[in-house]
């Protein structure tokens, strides 16, 4: 860690592989800055949010068998579920432990320091268990209080209130600590990547998040 700090040009060169709290920090000292410069990017990390958060305030039923056209918005429906290490269901007994979105929401409220894993999480189920929709509420959360919270958001959607005060009826927990939300489908990453890989440029999970944040924000990151 004193190496890289001290030798910044070594710790940018290999960018892709440093800490995600470095990357927080710069994204933090962006948000704070009162520079024109900074104050523009933070408006761009906060349309680039409003567009995820328009973009899935629906449920997506796919996976689970959709029967309806009519849309549903995710927190009307949402229900949290128990993720157990061993996929088996705690006993009426043990029902008191914390399910698995109250369980991220608390991770997520404290400060985890450098080289801690505490926070990783491999959630695995069959098709319609809940996966997507977990973790797409769980960003839509995040994006909410995010956005509720920017200063250079001057106006947010009307639909991040109804949602925070869908939320806090469901769940026992609410965020302290306000996380940039970041959602990857495989799908669009393997289109990307195909198509930076006939282009010979960067193709790395970093520069797939600058190119959706400038394509949706819109903007240069």
């Amino acid at each position: 860690c004193g190496f890289l700090e001290e030798n910044r040009d070594v710790a940018t060169a290999y960018y892709s592989f440093i800490l995600p709290g470095d990357i927080l920090y710069q994204m933090y000292e962006l948000l704070s800055d009162s520079r024109p410069s900074a104050r523009n990017h933070g408006k761009l990390l906060g349309r680039f949010l409003e567009a995820e958060f328009r973009e899935d305030m629906q449920s997506r039923l796919d996976h689970a068998g959709k029967m309806t056209t009519d849309k549903v918005h995710l927190e009307k429906v949402f229900v949290d579920l128990y993720a157990t290490p061993d996929g088996i269901a705690p006993k009426e007994k043990d029902k008191d432990q914390k399910r698995f979105l109250e369980r991220c929401l608390g991770v997520g409220n404290e400060i985890l320091r450098s080289g801690s894993r505490a926070g990783r999480y491999v959630l695995t189920g069959g098709p319609g268990y809940g996966k997507s929709t977990m973790t797409q509420f769980l960003c839509q959360v995040y994006r909410a209080y995010f956005l509720k919270n920017l200063d250079t958001c001057a106006s947010p959607l009307p639909e991040i209130h109804g949602c925070i005060a869908e939320f806090e009826k469901i769940m026992p927990m609410v965020p302290t600590c306000f996380r940039f939300p970041v959602r990857f489908l495989l799908k669009d990453f393997a289109g990307w990547l195909a198509e930076q890989k006939a282009k010979k440029e960067n193709h790395s999970l970093l520069m797939y998040l600058k190119y959706r944040v400038e394509k949706k924000g819109p903007g240069t990151a």
